[in-house]
């Protein structure tokens, strides 16, 4: 019998020593490791992208030391083994996940978990602005030493608009602060607008009952209005506060504050009652050229109207009655600039906008056809549904919720019937006017123009058929601006025109590069020559409003012309 070879023996004992050591150092490592990130998060988070690596290079190392003898001890233990692997992939992070709470509070884990887990989803991959600000309480709750920074590197904070204030943003105010009352907030109860996002109008008037020292400054001085105006507002948010008290279903309004004019006194306010919208229109109409025939200079009278689509009916009855010339807001400030005049009050807009008028030579606005106001009316409807339709698009293709796919597609189902019935009744309007239906077979002749797209063309471009091939472009926003300045020459872009107008030509500029002869062969040329396929799609959309124009002026259909 011969004795066993010792060097196995040796070889054996040495790999059992050092898998001793592996097996009592690596969880020294880890949790060491767990310590420093707990002590210090903010120098830890900057290993985080080499987490991986070090991980791989563990990895890497422990394979090398198995062999054929490992894989015979798994399949001879494999209940063991199993465990140990459901330990370390299932058991312990569901007991990471339970202590969590412990940690950081059973709230601010629930508000992280929707933020994170919820709502950012592999399937959305989208946050909105609400998730911003709840992520951020969720990191300034757990995150003490990011909490810390803030608060030590902004002093005080000023909250303007505080009566609009909701209880996330509230939430975050506070744990900026901190233990501090470095704090000013300045608002006004009556003026909460925003109560359907779950602003309250209760942080601003329970502020005192938070902060007992804060010192309360009541701004009760009125510098805008004259004293019969600011009367009818005091008088107004008097009878409303009365009102709700003595109607509980009501809501509880504040106690507003009783406003003192400094300006000298003004003309008695007149009431009137109107029906609608463009009885309003009519009145206020009549009432100015009233005005004008009684001496009163046009500078000192101006139309403040609740909303932009009041916009349209002022315009009709203003044009009724009196010259009427609309100016572009952008255009008049730039003019003001160029006279040199940088402030910006009511009497100093009457002025520059007299005077841009008579060094322009602006000629006043033909009143706008009824017809033409109705489209528009339908056209922006129109624009408005497209946008939902795709908006529930997008949604049903990441929603997984069986309750809010059903919901979305019955919500899509209903635009899209709503957009059959909008389409119709364009297509019904236009048909109704001999004019606009012989404008619309002539641009329906153009390759790449279809019915949708010749009446968007109709409704905001109204003068197509009188203008020359510039003023079809630039009214399109279409035309290039140089910029060049002595050696240097810069990128030309395009800006301004009237955007519905600019829209309504892209898709129909790419249906043309396909199927349009004349400017497919342009399109490729520019192509040839360098241009970027933005640029040739865009000199598309303004050589197609040309050709538009030019066809309706000359009132003939589109023909090809072999070359």
């Amino acid at each position: 019998m011969t004795a066993p070879d010792p060097a196995p023996t040796d070889a054996r004992r040495a790999e059992d020593r050092s898998a001793r050591i592996a097996v009592t150092v690596f969880p020294l490592l880890v949790l060491a490791a767990a310590l420093v990130g707990f002590l210090a998060p903010t120098a830890a988070k900057t290993l985080l992208p080499q987490v991986n690596l070090f991980l791989g290079i563990i990895m890497f190392g422990m394979g090398l030391t198995i062999s054929g003898r490992d894989f015979a001890e798994v399949l001879r233990r494999p209940v063991k083994v199993g465990v140990g692997v459901a330990s370390q992939f299932l058991i312990m992070p569901l007991l990471a996940v339970a202590l969590v709470p412990a940690f950081i509070g059973e709230s601010h884990f629930n508000a992280l978990r929707y933020a994170l887990d919820s709502r950012w989803t592999p399937e959305r991959r989208q946050l909105d602005f609400e998730d911003v600000l709840l992520i951020l309480v969720g990191i300034l709750s757990t995150e003490p030493q990011i909490a810390a920074t803030i608060r030590d590197q902004y002093r005080v904070f000023v909250v303007d608009e505080y009566q609009d204030v909701s209880p996330l943003q509230h939430r975050l105010l506070d744990l900026w602060l901190g233990d501090r009352g470095d704090l000013c907030v300045v608002g006004d109860a009556s003026q909460t607008i925003y109560s359907f996002t779950g602003a309250t109008s209760r942080f601003l008037t329970d502020f005192r009952e938070r902060y007992p020292a804060a010192t309360v400054v009541r701004l009760v001085r009125d510098y805008r209005s004259s004293p019969q105006i600011v009367e009818a507002a005091n008088r107004l948010l008097a009878d409303r506060t009365k009102a709700g008290e003595r109607d509980r279903t009501m809501p509880r309004w504040p106690d507003p504050l009783e406003l003192v004019s400094q300006r000298p006194a003004g003309p008695d306010l007149v009431f009137a009652e109107c029906t609608d919208d463009e009885a309003e229109a009519g009145w206020v109409a009549d009432r100015i050229a009233a005005l004008i025939d009684d001496g009163v200079p046009a500078s000192e009278i101006a139309v403040l109207f609740r909303t932009n689509g009041q916009s349209q009916a002022f315009e009709t009855a203003l044009s009724a009655k009196l010259p009427l010339v609309k100016v572009n807001p952008l255009q008049a400030r730039r003019f003001a600039e160029a006279c040199g005049m940088r402030a910006k009050t009511d009497a100093v807009d009457a002025r520059i906008l007299a005077r841009m008028g008579a060094a322009l030579k602006l000629e006043p606005d033909a009143p706008a056809a009824e017809n033409l106001l109705v489209l528009k009316d339908l056209q922006v409807a129109r624009t408005a549904l497209v946008k939902e339709r795709t908006r529930l698009r997008n949604r049903s293709h990441v929603q997984v919720n069986s309750v809010l796919k059903r919901q979305i597609k019955a919500r899509l189902t209903l635009v899209e019937r709503q957009l059959a019935e909008l389409d119709a009744e364009i297509a019904r309007h236009i048909a109704c006017d001999k004019a606009l239906e012989r404008k619309r077979e002539i641009l329906c002749s153009i390759p790449g123009l279809g019915p949708i797209a010749a009446a968007l063309i109709l409704t905001f471009l109204p003068e197509i058929g009188t203008l020359d091939r510039k003023q079809a472009g630039s009214l399109a926003g279409l035309v290039p601006h140089s910029r060049e300045s002595g050696q240097w020459k810069g990128k030309s872009f395009i800006s301004g025109g009237r955007r519905p107008l600019r829209d309504a030509l892209y898709m129909p500029a790419l249906v043309a590069m396909r199927f349009n002869p004349d400017l497919k062969a342009k399109y490729h040329a520019l192509r040839a020559a360098g241009k970027p396929a933005k640029v040739a799609i865009v000199t598309l959309m303004r050589k197609l409003i040309e050709m538009a124009n030019a066809l309706v002026k000359a009132d003939r259909h589109w023909v090809y012309k072999p070359a």
